[in-house]
């Protein structure tokens, strides 16, 4: 695998050395790419599988919200991961967030669709030093959280008005 930048920890590498040696790693780091390209920012969540194996989840960036320092947007201190399933009456979350104890999981559910109060289901400190979600800016912008897209809005309404034309 490849070196995990900024990282000193031999655990944290092998568990990296692990994850990034199987296929569907890969694969899912190319599929962010291509979702970084169209929201400026890609996403990628870090767990294990209910057999153990090591699983890396592409997020829909629409979900994400990145929580950070006011006084420095590059330490990022937790993330906001919120969707509403098929069919469901309440909203879900996992909220991912930098303790003293480490990084801890948070799966919530909402008392009801309309609702801002939130239920804990599960919570987890994370096992390792990294962060369990990993995201990277598509087109680097200088003191700004999110990246750029490579699609602009402009050109969005453009194809959108073509399409309706053909």
């Amino acid at each position: 695998g490849s070196q995990l930048a900024g990282i000193n920890s031999d655990r944290a590498q092998a568990a990296w050395d692990e994850w990034s040696d199987i296929t569907d790693f890969r694969a899912t780091l190319v599929r962010a790419t291509v979702s970084a390209s169209i929201s400026g920012q890609a996403y990628v969540l870090v767990g294990v599988y209910p057999d153990g194996r090591p699983r890396v989840q592409l997020l829909d960036p629409l979900n994400v919200t990145i929580i950070y320092d006011p006084d420095d947007y590059e330490y990022h201190t937790g993330y906001l991961i919120e969707w509403t399933p098929k069919d469901a009456q309440e909203r879900r979350r996992k909220l991912v967030t930098l303790e003293e104890t480490g990084w801890v999981i948070r799966d919530q559910i909402s008392e009801s669709n309309y609702s801002d109060r939130w239920v804990t289901l599960t919570e987890e400190t994370w096992p390792y030093d990294f962060c369990p979600v990993i995201t990277w800016q598509n087109r680097l912008t200088a003191h700004r959280v999110y990246g750029d897209p490579d699609i602009t809005d402009a050109q969005v309404e453009l194809m959108r008005r073509l399409n309706q034309v053909l």
